[in-house]
């Protein structure tokens, strides 16, 4: 698989972007030295800038492809469907793709093979008794939803 990288600066770290041919792949916290700086134009670039800005941006409009088992792409289907700025946890998406609570783990799982950090956003992904875990840290998962909460506030308050 011939894959391309590209570096994009948030202002919660460093995102390394994979892409096969023009689609997404994987999105990460990390840093690439020698990767170029996603380019303007770009539809996921200009997706991070409006997530960033604090808008919130359809994540249909960027570019990608994604491969999972079918449970792992019906977790990420789900995730999806949080809505901005919300929460939910590992035993709702349970219950929602199963009908039982007992399947939280193997969500869990799904939740952590998510390529797509943000842009499929396994951040907003909750343990029934805290945050629980988060593949590139806590606080950066802490900081991602405060950041959407504070969007939602500043929406309100200038909207």
């Amino acid at each position: 698989m011939n894959l391309s990288y590209r570096n994009y600066a948030s202002p919660f770290g460093n995102l390394v972007i994979s892409f096969k041919e023009e689609n997404c792949v994987r999105i990460e916290f990390a840093s690439l030295q020698g990767a170029k700086t996603l380019e303007d134009g770009n539809k996921l670039k200009n997706w991070l800038d409006e997530y960033f800005s604090g808008n919130r941006p359809d994540p249909a409009i960027a570019p990608i492809a994604l491969r999972g088992t079918d449970f792992q792409n019906k977790v990420w289907e789900a995730m999806l469907r949080i809505p901005y700025g919300e929460t939910t946890t590992y035993s709702d998406i349970s219950l929602e793709l199963t009908g039982k609570t007992h399947s939280a783990r193997a969500v869990g799982q799904g939740v952590g093979a998510n390529p797509l950090a943000i842009l499929i956003p396994c951040h907003r992904v909750l343990a029934r008794n805290g945050p629980g875990g988060y593949a590139w840290g806590v606080e950066i998962k802490k900081k991602l939803l405060e950041h959407e909460r504070n969007s939602i506030g500043s929406q309100r308050t200038t909207g």
